[in-house]
């Protein structure tokens, strides 16, 4: 026992000065670890605000010499007449409710058989040329999609979407979401293709 308590006061000094060394070692890991967040941090900022300025300039088209309304009539100029789309931008005109980066109607049927929509609660294929979907937007990045019924705007028929959302839900592979509390089914690629190919080309 006598060479047991020797022995340990021998050895409190090493072990001092490795507790010592262990602390050292941690705090350099505490404070690498803490400059890497920041480092990280930063890196998100800038990657947010680039997203944003990507974002804002696309909504633009790319020329932020020409203003929205002059987007706008170009748009409606080459919209085929006595469409569905043709009706719906003069009605906004009339009414002077042009969203700022354009508006779109369709009808659930064609979208469905472009396989954007997968399914509507309560209609089977053959009945959604009845309902219509429009999607405009007002802000770079976000876009408004309404849901009307024979013209008619149904209860709790709109909903907000953000590009960074549907982008984030891409990458996540979420093959497909739902809007208007799950009665609407859409395939959330070729979601992101319409979009892009309406208000980003």
């Amino acid at each position: 026992m006598l060479n047991a308590i020797a022995r340990d006061i021998r050895t409190k000094a090493q072990r001092r000065e490795r507790r010592r060394a262990e602390m050292r070692r941690i705090r350099i890991t505490l404070l690498n670890l803490s400059e890497k967040s920041a480092y990280l941090e930063s890196q998100r900022q800038s990657y947010e605000q680039y997203l944003e300025t990507c974002t804002q300039k696309l909504g633009a088209g790319g020329d932020s010499s020409v203003g929205p309304a002059t987007r706008q009539a170009r748009k409606m100029q080459s919209v085929l007449p006595f469409t569905r789309q043709y009706f719906h931008l003069r009605d906004l005109q009339r009414a002077g409710r042009v969203p700022r980066f354009g508006s779109y109607k369709y009808s659930a049927e064609k979208l469905y058989y472009k396989g954007v929509i997968v399914s509507v609660e309560g209609y089977p294929p053959r009945q959604l040329d009845k309902i219509s979907l429009t999607i405009s937007s007002d802000v770079a990045g976000v876009f408004d999609v309404e849901v009307s019924l024979m013209g008619v705007r149904m209860p709790g028929g709109s909903c907000e979407l953000r590009m960074q959302d549907l982008l984030q839900q891409q990458y996540d592979n979420v093959n497909t979401m739902t809007l208007y509390e799950g009665s609407v089914v859409v395939n959330t690629n070729l979601l992101i293709f319409l979009i892009n190919k309406n208000f980003y080309s």
